[in-house]
């Protein structure tokens, strides 16, 4: 297991835990899978890095919700630096490495970010106390039995 597999759990425990309460989380997840989707459509690493940390540095920002969502959020700053260094072929190396590290340091912020009273209860009412979605048929008022 190499150290980019590190990554894969973390992005895979985000989107189950800490994604449901964290909008910038749902972003980083979303943008990722999107990333990953169209490098294995053939776009070359390089492009799909940058097009994926542009576009949920772009749409996280409407998500900050506090202090740690913007520091998770800041961190898109080094990254995209990091792609743009991949882009033009100088110290790639470095830039993976650059890149991988600043990803896993905002996945640890992104727990912390999250929505604490939705966490609670979430926890305490086993989903049902704390969920704020609508329980009517296609969201139109109409209440199901």
């Amino acid at each position: 297991m190499g150290p980019g597999h590190l990554y894969y759990i973390g992005i895979l425990l985000t989107g189950l835990f800490v994604a449901p309460f964290s909008p910038l989380a749902r972003v980083i997840v979303l943008s990722w899978l999107a990333g990953e989707f169209a490098w294995w459509l053939g776009m070359p690493m390089p492009w799909v890095n940058l097009g994926q940390h542009l576009a949920a540095f772009v749409i996280g920002s409407r998500y900050l919700r506090n202090e740690w969502c913007l520091a998770a959020w800041v961190m898109f700053v080094p990254m995209l630096a990091c792609d743009a260094l991949s882009l033009i072929q100088e110290q790639e190396i470095m830039a993976w490495w650059g890149l991988l590290c600043t990803a896993l340091a905002q996945l640890v912020l992104l727990p912390m970010g999250m929505d604490a009273w939705r966490v609670g209860d979430t926890l305490l009412g086993g989903g049902a106390a704390g969920d704020a979605r609508p329980r009517d048929f296609l969201r139109i008022g109409l209440r199901s039995a």
